[in-house]
């Protein structure tokens, strides 16, 4: 990812029930959540 210019990192302070209602099934959960994006300038 960092040669296509990309960053990611995880987020805490998600809503797992909320993710799992949205976009999972019963049978599987949410462990965590990633961000993938470009860092904004001075983003170091």
């Amino acid at each position: 990812m960092r040669a296509a210019g990309l960053a990611a990192g995880p987020m805490t302070g998600y809503d797992a029930d909320g993710l799992r209602k949205e976009f999972l099934d019963d049978d599987h959960a949410p462990l965590m959540v990633v961000n993938i994006g470009r860092p904004g300038p001075n983003a170091w």
